[in-house]
């Protein structure tokens, strides 16, 4: 029996993916839209503190400092895939030579499209079969995982569906 597309979800939320920083295995996690959220509030919560206002003089450096959380969430012992190799954002600031950062980033980044699809990446038959699941099953927990251009599409689809039954006139 083939794999539902939640199951395929599931598995890309719990995927881990092995990268090297120099000559060390490490591994990446896939996020969820939780963890972008815990780095923008970190990151806000790290300029407060500081007394630093963010704006057009240093959105640039607000956005690296946010991308670093975001390393911090996501580069994982293989051992233990739950287990941080980072054990706090300095330790990734002080770690990292930028060059190393910003290719560690740019394969985060494409592990997390790979693992998160999006309605656009997603074939129509996928879709279709997690339409179905979702009518079906309509508090499946996953449907907190998905993006909310997936979750657009499916509340749409819905609609589309109700417009089109007949009414009583």
């Amino acid at each position: 029996m083939s794999k539902t597309i939640i199951a395929k979800l599931r598995d890309g939320i719990e995927n881990v993916k092995e990268t090297r920083i120099g000559e060390v295995a490490v591994g990446l996690k896939a996020l969820r839209h939780i963890h972008y959220h815990e780095a923008q509030i970190s990151t806000d919560l790290e300029y407060q503190s500081n007394g630093v206002d963010v704006g057009m003089h240093n959105i640039d450096g607000y956005e690296l400092d946010k991308e670093d959380q975001l390393i911090l969430k996501t580069v994982v012992d293989l051992t233990d895939k739950h287990e941080p190799v980072f054990r706090d954002i300095e330790e990734v600031r002080e770690v990292l030579h930028k060059h190393v950062r910003d290719s560690l980033l740019a394969e985060i980044n494409a592990f997390q499209t790979e693992c998160s699809p999006t309605m656009e990446e997603m074939p129509e038959k996928d879709f279709q079969e997690l339409y179905e699941q979702v009518k079906k099953t309509p508090e499946m927990s996953t449907l907190s995982e998905l993006s909310l251009h997936m979750l657009k599409k499916l509340l749409l689809t819905s609609v589309h569906q109700l417009k089109t039954l007949p009414t009583d006139k």
